[in-house]
Protein backbone atom coordinates (compact mmCIF):
# COMPACT_ATOMS: atom_id res chain seq x y z
CA UNK A 1 0.00 0.00 0.00
CA UNK A 2 3.21 2.50 0.68
CA UNK A 3 3.97 2.09 -2.77
CA UNK A 4 0.86 2.80 -3.95
CA UNK A 5 0.77 5.86 -2.31
CA UNK A 6 4.27 6.30 -3.46
CA UNK A 7 3.54 6.21 -7.19
CA UNK A 8 -0.04 8.00 -6.83
CA UNK A 9 2.25 10.71 -5.01
CA UNK A 10 4.96 10.91 -8.07
CA UNK A 11 2.30 11.10 -10.29
CA UNK A 12 0.54 14.03 -8.94
CA UNK A 13 3.85 15.25 -8.03
CA UNK A 14 5.03 14.79 -11.63
CA UNK A 15 1.82 16.03 -13.34
CA UNK A 16 1.82 19.57 -11.02
CA UNK A 17 5.82 20.01 -12.05
CA UNK A 18 4.51 19.27 -15.54
CA UNK A 19 1.50 22.48 -15.57
CA UNK A 20 4.08 24.34 -13.27
CA UNK A 21 6.62 24.04 -16.46
CA UNK A 22 4.34 24.48 -18.48
CA UNK A 23 2.70 27.88 -16.86
CA UNK A 24 5.92 29.00 -16.66
CA UNK A 25 7.68 28.69 -19.75
CA UNK A 26 4.29 30.23 -21.33
CA UNK A 27 4.96 33.37 -18.75
CA UNK A 28 8.61 33.56 -20.03
CA UNK A 29 7.10 33.66 -23.73
CA UNK A 30 4.60 35.71 -23.08
CA UNK A 31 7.32 37.94 -21.49
CA UNK A 32 9.20 37.69 -24.37
CA UNK A 33 6.63 38.36 -26.52
CA UNK A 34 6.23 41.16 -24.62
CA UNK A 35 9.45 42.52 -24.83
CA UNK A 36 9.91 42.44 -28.73
CA UNK A 37 6.54 44.26 -28.80
CA UNK A 38 8.17 46.71 -27.08
CA UNK A 39 11.01 46.77 -28.86
CA UNK A 40 9.32 46.71 -31.97
CA UNK A 41 7.51 50.19 -30.41
CA UNK A 42 10.74 51.72 -29.46
CA UNK A 43 12.02 51.26 -33.10
CA UNK A 44 9.15 52.47 -34.72
CA UNK A 45 9.17 55.32 -32.16
CA UNK A 46 12.95 56.15 -32.79
CA UNK A 47 11.74 56.43 -36.75
CA UNK A 48 9.32 58.77 -36.10
CA UNK A 49 11.47 60.95 -34.32
CA UNK A 50 14.08 60.99 -36.82
CA UNK A 51 11.85 61.44 -39.51
CA UNK A 52 10.26 64.88 -37.79
CA UNK A 53 14.14 65.87 -36.57
CA UNK A 54 14.79 65.57 -40.63
CA UNK A 55 11.90 67.51 -41.40
CA UNK A 56 12.56 70.19 -38.96
CA UNK A 57 16.16 70.03 -40.35
CA UNK A 58 15.17 70.63 -43.54
CA UNK A 59 12.98 73.59 -42.99
CA UNK A 60 16.04 75.27 -40.87
CA UNK A 61 18.11 74.65 -43.51
CA UNK A 62 15.41 76.05 -45.85
CA UNK A 63 14.97 79.29 -43.60
CA UNK A 64 18.71 79.96 -43.18
CA UNK A 65 18.89 80.01 -46.71
CA UNK A 66 16.39 82.11 -47.09
CA UNK A 67 17.55 84.85 -44.47
CA UNK A 68 20.66 85.01 -45.75
CA UNK A 69 19.20 85.62 -49.15
CA UNK A 70 17.52 88.35 -47.00
CA UNK A 71 19.93 89.45 -45.52
CA UNK A 72 22.20 89.78 -48.71
CA UNK A 73 19.81 91.76 -50.28
CA UNK A 74 20.09 94.61 -47.36
CA UNK A 75 23.07 94.56 -47.31
CA UNK A 76 23.55 95.11 -51.18
CA UNK A 77 20.53 98.16 -50.69
CA UNK A 78 22.54 99.93 -47.10
CA UNK A 79 25.52 99.94 -49.77
CA UNK A 80 23.90 101.97 -52.27
CA UNK A 81 21.91 103.82 -50.19
CA UNK A 82 25.44 104.49 -48.46
CA UNK A 83 26.81 105.42 -51.91
CA UNK A 84 23.39 107.35 -52.69
CA UNK A 85 24.23 109.77 -49.46
CA UNK A 86 27.61 109.93 -50.07
CA UNK A 87 27.01 111.17 -53.24
CA UNK A 88 24.25 113.78 -52.02
CA UNK A 89 26.78 115.19 -49.35
CA UNK A 90 29.62 115.76 -52.01
CA UNK A 91 26.70 117.76 -53.97
CA UNK A 92 26.30 119.54 -50.65
CA UNK A 93 29.93 120.55 -49.56
CA UNK A 94 30.49 121.74 -53.28
CA UNK A 95 27.18 123.92 -53.36
CA UNK A 96 27.81 127.38 -51.83
CA UNK A 97 26.39 128.18 -48.67
CA UNK A 98 24.11 131.14 -49.91
CA UNK A 99 22.49 128.49 -52.15
CA UNK A 100 21.45 125.81 -49.17
CA UNK A 101 20.04 128.55 -47.21
CA UNK A 102 17.49 129.60 -50.02
CA UNK A 103 16.81 126.10 -50.67
CA UNK A 104 15.82 125.66 -47.09
CA UNK A 105 13.68 128.98 -47.03
CA UNK A 106 11.61 127.74 -49.88
CA UNK A 107 10.57 124.84 -47.70
CA UNK A 108 7.22 124.66 -46.56
CA UNK A 109 6.42 127.09 -43.61
CA UNK A 110 5.72 124.98 -40.55
CA UNK A 111 1.89 125.72 -40.37
CA UNK A 112 1.77 124.09 -43.47
CA UNK A 113 4.09 120.97 -42.22
CA UNK A 114 1.80 120.63 -39.23
CA UNK A 115 -1.66 121.88 -40.94
CA UNK A 116 -2.59 117.52 -41.69
CA UNK A 117 -1.37 116.81 -37.84
CA UNK A 118 -4.05 119.99 -36.53
CA UNK A 119 -6.57 119.11 -39.39
CA UNK A 120 -6.39 115.45 -37.77
CA UNK A 121 -6.85 116.61 -34.08
CA UNK A 122 -9.42 118.86 -35.11
CA UNK A 123 -11.85 116.03 -36.88
CA UNK A 124 -11.34 113.99 -34.33
CA UNK A 125 -12.42 116.54 -31.68
CA UNK A 126 -15.28 117.24 -33.82
CA UNK A 127 -15.99 113.46 -33.37
CA UNK A 128 -15.46 113.16 -29.86
CA UNK A 129 -18.28 116.00 -30.27
CA UNK A 130 -20.79 113.42 -31.55
CA UNK A 131 -20.25 115.35 -35.35
CA UNK A 132 -21.05 113.24 -38.30
CA UNK A 133 -18.50 112.58 -41.19
CA UNK A 134 -20.51 115.13 -43.55
CA UNK A 135 -20.67 117.52 -40.95
CA UNK A 136 -17.28 117.16 -40.31
CA UNK A 137 -16.14 117.49 -43.65
CA UNK A 138 -18.28 120.43 -44.63
CA UNK A 139 -17.27 122.46 -41.40
CA UNK A 140 -13.28 121.96 -42.14
CA UNK A 141 -13.31 121.97 -46.05
CA UNK A 142 -12.43 118.74 -46.52
CA UNK A 143 -13.60 115.34 -48.30
CA UNK A 144 -16.13 112.99 -46.56
CA UNK A 145 -13.50 110.14 -47.74
CA UNK A 146 -10.59 112.18 -45.70
CA UNK A 147 -12.96 112.53 -42.98
CA UNK A 148 -13.55 108.89 -42.52
CA UNK A 149 -9.79 107.79 -43.22
CA UNK A 150 -8.81 109.88 -39.88
CA UNK A 151 -11.21 108.51 -37.96
CA UNK A 152 -10.51 105.17 -39.17
CA UNK A 153 -7.10 105.25 -38.59
CA UNK A 154 -7.40 106.92 -35.10
CA UNK A 155 -10.59 104.55 -34.25
CA UNK A 156 -8.79 103.45 -31.22
CA UNK A 157 -8.73 107.39 -30.17
CA UNK A 158 -12.23 107.69 -29.74
CA UNK A 159 -15.24 105.41 -29.29
CA UNK A 160 -17.21 106.01 -32.55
Amino acid sequence: MNLAWFVIGALIGGISGGIAYFLISKVRDRDKYDNLNVIEDVSRLIGKIQHVTNTNVDTLDKKISELRSVIYQANELYIKLNENMADRMNKISETPQNVIHEDLINVESKEEIFNDIDKEGKVLDLAKKGWNTKKIAESLSIGVGEVELILNLNSDKINI
